[in-house]
């Protein structure tokens, strides 16, 4: 990527001018790592293949920490995690593919509640002044990142999804809604034996 002129993070803005620069033999050599994939639409200029690029960042922060002999300490941690995102979904689309629909499934547990909902906003896209969907997804690691012995003692997760319009899928039982935007999930002993991904669906006007 250093070598081609890629920044790192596949938001930063330049990356997809970039990959338009590249000879076709790199691309189609990225193309086959799975590094980018070729889209071909309209946004405004004809119909045009565009890049888009499919890798992702992870960034790891470690620390040293000493701990006082024989006394209780409460450790704290907060951080504001990445946020993802596409300009448009699959979900709800009729050109989603059987191989694309199971890795959504399988991330975000869809119902098919959501899945109705995204078809009937994705009926409306005409291109024109419609409803598109765009894609926001959050991910929260409860898994390797735990630093606490056992279960959770006393678990509560609570998912704005932003705006009443907006839809919003994760795999967790028990959820109860409180609010207009906001879900909550409370557990005693609670031991997570998955990552948290969260999907959301946020209807737009089409220019």
């Amino acid at each position: 990527m250093k070598d081609l002129g890629l920044a790192v993070s596949p938001l930063e803005k330049g990356v997809s001018e970039r990959l338009g620069q590249l000879s076709e033999a790199t691309l189609e050599r990225l193309r086959e790592q799975g590094m980018v994939e070729f889209d071909v639409f309209d946004a405004g200029q004809g119909m045009k293949r565009h890049m888009r690029p499919l890798w992702s960042v992870r960034t790891i922060y470690c620390w040293t920490q000493t701990f006082p002999a024989g006394n209780d300490v409460i450790v704290e941690h907060r951080y504001t995690p990445s946020v993802g995102g596409s300009a448009q979904t699959i979900v709800g689309s009729s050109y989603a593919t059987k191989e694309q629909l199971p890795s959504y499934d399988d991330r975000h547990c869809l119902t098919d509640g959501f899945v109705a909902a995204a078809k009937r906003l994705q009926s409306k896209a005409s291109g024109n002044g419609g409803t598109i969907l765009t894609e926001q997804r959050l991910e929260y690691i409860l898994t390797t990142g735990a630093n606490w012995l056992g279960t959770i003692g006393k678990f509560r997760l609570t998912v704005d999804k932003g705006s009443a319009d907006n839809l919003v899928s994760f795999c967790m039982d028990g959820v109860r809604k409180i609010s207009p935007t906001q879900f909550v999930v409370e557990k005693q002993d609670f031991y997570p034996e998955k990552n948290l991904d969260i999907l959301i669906l946020r209807p737009v006007q089409a220019r």
